[in-house]
């Protein structure tokens, strides 16, 4: 209803695009996974939000050493229980309609980074899960893209979930509320992961042996911290193909 009433211009910047067609339903998803999972404790953070994971994953590559290692997100949501874990972030690449194609890319690789570093997480957070498990939870329009892990590979594997075509005219209200929900609820939760874990804990509670083979070690992508003073310059030229806005990373 907002965003079909408003008397602001919804092309004047990214903060209006995302107060209008964005924060309003992650706010919502957040407190749906508050109310039905309680043990998540689900927190919504919107605005140059830092990606507290990035962070620690940076800062075990030697070629970041003397990086201050931030990753600032238009948005990002966190599970703050027992694990802390960020689950989703969002890269809003301009304001309603832009076609700045530099830039829709820089943040598309950045996002991507960002996933992998929120998957690497994951990984470490829930180490003794099973991988089936772990392989199976990961312009106009706003994108949802997941990034998936494949052990074959073993390789990362990035599915465009969903899409989203934003029609602000009131006169599409009818049409436009429905879609907006479908597309904002297609979130999964983590508690399979949590249980696997668990349970492996408990029934190995006497075994002193650490496994080989955990999440931890079969999960280890490359992760960089991309800047848009030195990457952006040529970034399109690599893609993606699809004209979008934001990038949205479970």
């Amino acid at each position: 209803y907002n965003f079909h009433t408003t008397t602001v211009d919804v092309k004047d910047g990214e903060a209006t695009f995302n107060s209008l067609f964005i924060y309003l339903f992650l706010e919502a998803v957040t407190t749906w996974l508050k109310e039905s999972q309680d043990w998540c404790k689900a927190g919504f953070r919107p605005g140059e939000a830092q990606l507290i994971v990035m962070g620690k994953q940076l800062k075990s590559i030697p070629l970041y050493k003397e990086d201050n290692h931030s990753y600032l997100a238009d948005e990002i949501i966190k599970l703050y229980g027992p694990e802390n874990i960020e689950v989703l972030l969002l890269e809003t690449s301009g304001c309603f309609g832009s076609n700045d194609k530099p830039k829709i890319s820089f943040d598309h690789h950045k996002g991507l980074f960002g996933a992998l570093a929120m998957l690497k997480s994951i990984a470490d957070e829930f180490p003794m899960a099973t991988v089936g498990t772990f392989q199976r939870s990961l312009g106009e329009n706003v994108y949802l893209w997941s990034l998936r892990f494949e052990p074959k590979g073993p390789m990362f594997e990035l599915w465009l979930e969903d899409m989203l075509y934003i029609k602000p005219d009131i006169d599409d209200k009818l049409d436009a509320l429905p879609r907006f929900l479908k597309f904002f609820w297609g979130y999964e939760d983590f508690v399979q992961l949590k249980k696997e874990h668990t349970e492996h804990l408990i029934n190995n509670r006497f075994n002193s042996v650490t496994p080989s083979d955990s999440l931890s070690t079969i999960v280890n992508p490359t992760i960089l911290k991309l800047l848009k003073e030195d990457d952006k310059a040529g970034m399109h030229i690599l893609g993606h193909s699809i004209v979008t806005l934001p990038l949205l990373n479970i």
